[in-house]
């Protein structure tokens, strides 16, 4: 989950009253609109376990240079996207952005409504470019699910950055490609990375091997290890820096 962890008063409220009502809005008729696909009755556990992963995975964020922080939780997302579509990726979307709004603070109803409206949007552009690139839910081979599964990880990265760099745009007073560029472009790895650890999860392991579900949390884990680590070290660089 990408979220917005400072806000100031907007310079221009009508406008932004405007953008974030309509991003709110629109992931909402999204989220209601994909909870539809709902995945097979058989496979209830296993969405339970992934949406589950998802809401503890939150907790574990990384708090980046920008106003932003990025959590390990668009994991079980996208796993989820490719293994039972989009209904299921949307209830990660729900439990996710509930602990974000509780933890590591309470944070404003409104915040709360646009951060998940622009991850259900992220989630409904994933879903539909992953399909209009020819992948299939519950993908057999990554020889075939890998083209459309990096697409689809490109398309949740650019509405999900994109959708916060506009609220921070208009809440700050910076310039909107100013603010992406500085706090979100950086991001491209970490969420293409994750898409293709996904798509090797979905296409190794069966849905209901239960047993290989630490394996596979671990798997996913590793883009957020890297960028946690990194993240620490080079903010002791700037302080090495600074007091050098």
């Amino acid at each position: 989950m990408l979220a917005i962890l400072k806000g100031q008063a907007s310079a221009r409220p009508v406008v932004t009253t405007a953008y974030l009502g309509a991003v709110m809005a629109s992931g909402l008729v999204a989220g209601f609109a994909a909870l539809r696909f709902a995945p097979p009755t058989e496979h209830v556990w296993s969405v339970a376990l992934l949406v589950g992963l998802a809401g503890l995975s939150q907790f574990a964020s990384v708090s980046l240079f920008g106003q932003t922080s990025v959590s390990l939780s668009f994991a079980f997302t996208f796993l989820c996207l490719l293994w039972f579509g989009p209904g299921a990726a949307t209830l990660t979307v729900v439990v996710a952005t509930l602990v974000h709004a509780v933890y590591p603070a309470r944070r404003p109803w409104k915040k709360v409504l646009f951060n998940f409206g622009s991850l259900s949007l992220a989630v409904a552009a994933g879903g539909i470019v992953y399909t209009a690139t020819g992948g299939s839910v519950a993908p057999e081979g990554i020889r075939t699910a890998l083209f459309p599964a990096l697409v689809a990880g490109a398309a949740y990265f650019l509405v999900n950055t994109l959708t916060v760099s506009g609220a921070i745009s208009l809440t700050s007073k910076q310039r909107f490609l100013k603010v992406w560029a500085s706090n979100h472009y950086g991001l491209w790895a970490y969420y293409l990375s994750v898409a293709f650890l996904a798509v090797v999860a979905a296409t190794t392991f069966r849905i209901d091997e239960y047993l290989a579900y630490p394996g596979i949390a671990a798997l996913l884990a590793i883009p957020w290890v890297v960028s946690r680590l990194w993240v620490l070290r080079a903010k002791q660089l700037v302080q090495a820096l600074r007091h050098g």
